[in-house]
């Protein structure tokens, strides 16, 4: 029992939409089994950048995004796709060629999963939880797509996860705002809405995620709690022997009606493997009631011991040992620091105005985001922004400043205004920020050199000053 409570955080799947210190707390903590990556980082480079700097050296993780294409996309560094509904009118090589793409880009940036595809089937009025995601309305074309789409996957090396078991299609309700039905017999489920997910098990799908929907003629739970979806149909009828991870917790269908409790106990007795946290402030709750479950004999410890060995199983299968992540360990071998003293909290934030100095230079899109990346560490009192050719103009400060020098040696006036500035504020630290040759007068200055303008290599340095 007490090896299955240190690895009591594998079965569960975490999302996080910022990287910072409760970010940090939480995975070194729980050790959650899969990370799921939101919006919020992934459209922040350097958080991005350092998010899985910092996972590369915590260990294995099954990491994921909901990035289907078309309705649903959240990674900006992949081209946007004209959607499953649209390619569900033409062949299924393009949907293979589109996710053998976009997997290889996931794969690059350091993802081995994602939470797609969609296999549910469209119907008329449907929910707009469905839309332009479903393929189409015949099951068995679905199926075809949905197998094209799992083979561009997994030849790019990510682990897709079909979804949303037994089908949300029927549905005219969404399953985040509410209790959601999908009343069918069970012959023409069998026949129709399970056919995508069956074909595609016996291709070999590995990973399968349940929908919040309950047939009131099957059980009325919820699928994601339901013994009889999960056991009797899906394990025991149509042979799949994958991992089975739920939809979101916090979803309204589940959360809306069920205790933590409740989740917890019916969903791993129903015989799922891995809980799909999407607030990150909700993985202690969910982790300490587990643990107690266990304890109280409510739970099986061999039915969590089999879903941890599942996780194990695919993470090691699926890891991915390069990721983006090495653009931080490289900034950081580039920096150069000459301090005697950090710098305090409270700061004044001197900064060149955007300017490309070439036609060979496009860094003036990174100067709109330095005072961003100083935010992160200080308190920016002021904010003070100079002409590249005149150079800062500051009669006193208060305040720690923060001068950020680009090419100050390439105009007179702007580099005689730099160093007055040692003169002009309580005290002064240069951050050299493009070309190194700045650094020869300012050797006898407090400052830093970072050889890039990039916020990664800025991220970096004042990491190392704070």
């Amino acid at each position: 029992m007490n090896e299955l409570i240190e690895n009591l955080g594998r079965v569960f799947f975490c999302g996080f939409n910022k990287f910072d210190e409760e970010t940090k707390y939480l995975i070194e903590r729980y050790r959650p089994g899969g990370i799921l990556i939101y919006p919020g980082i992934l459209s922040d480079e350097v958080s991005l950048v350092e998010f899985f700097d910092f996972l590369s050296q915590k260990g294995d993780f099954l990491i994921s995004s909901d990035h289907e294409g078309g309705q649903l996309e959240t990674i900006p560094y992949i081209p946007s796709s004209i959607g499953n509904m649209a390619f569900g009118f033409s062949d299924p090589s393009f949907t293979r060629r589109y996710t053998e793409m976009s997997g290889g880009i996931m794969r690059i940036i350091g993802f081995n999963m994602v939470f797609a595809p969609v296999l549910d089937l469209y119907f008329e009025g449907n929910s707009p939880a469905i839309g332009l995601r479903t393929f189409g309305k015949d099951p068995e074309r679905v199926a075809e797509y949905g197998v094209a789409a799992c083979q561009g996957f997994i030849s790019s090396g990510i682990l897709p996860c079909i979804k949303h078991f037994p089908g949300h299609g029927r549905s005219k309700k969404d399953s985040h705002y509410g209790k959601t039905l999908v009343e069918v017999p069970y012959e023409e489920m069998w026949n129709v809405d399970l056919l995508p997910f069956r074909i595609t098990i016996e291709h070999g799908a590995e990973a399968i995620m349940t929908a919040h929907v309950t047939n009131p003629r099957i059980d009325d739970l919820p699928a994601t709690l339901s013994r009889k979806f999960l056991t009797d149909i899906l394990r025991n009828k149509m042979n799949f022997s994958g991992l089975i991870l739920s939809d979101a917790v916090e979803m309204k269908a589940l959360s809306g009606n069920f205790s933590v409790e409740e989740i917890v106990a019916r969903f791993f007795n129903a015989g799922g493997n891995m809980l799909l946290l999407g607030r990150e402030n909700n993985l202690p709750v969910y982790y300490e009631t587990l643990e107690k479950l266990l304890k109280n004999g409510k739970i099986p410890s061999e039915a969590v011991e089999a879903s941890v060995r599942k996780v194990e199983y695919l993470i090691e299968k699926y890891k991915n040992p390069s990721d983006i992540g090495f653009m931080a360990k490289a900034a950081r071998n580039a920096l150069k620091i000459s301090v005697n003293e950090k710098p305090g909290k409270e700061v004044h934030l001197v900064l060149p105005k955007a300017r490309d100095l070439s036609p060979a230079d496009n860094t003036s899109r990174y100067y709109r985001k330095i005072k961003e990346v100083f935010r992160k560490f200080f308190d920016v009192k002021e904010v003070t922004y100079y002409d590249l050719e005149e150079g800062p103009a500051i009669e006193n400060s208060p305040y720690q400043v923060l001068d950020v020098v680009v090419d100050a040696f390439r105009f007179e006036k702007s580099l005689e205004a730099h160093r007055k500035l040692r003169n002009r504020a309580k005290k002064v630290l240069y951050m050299i920020v493009r070309d190194p040759y700045d650094e020869t007068f300012f050797e006898d200055s407090n400052h830093v050199l970072t050889h890039s303008l990039n916020p990664i290599s800025l991220y970096e340095a004042l990491k190392k000053l704070s």
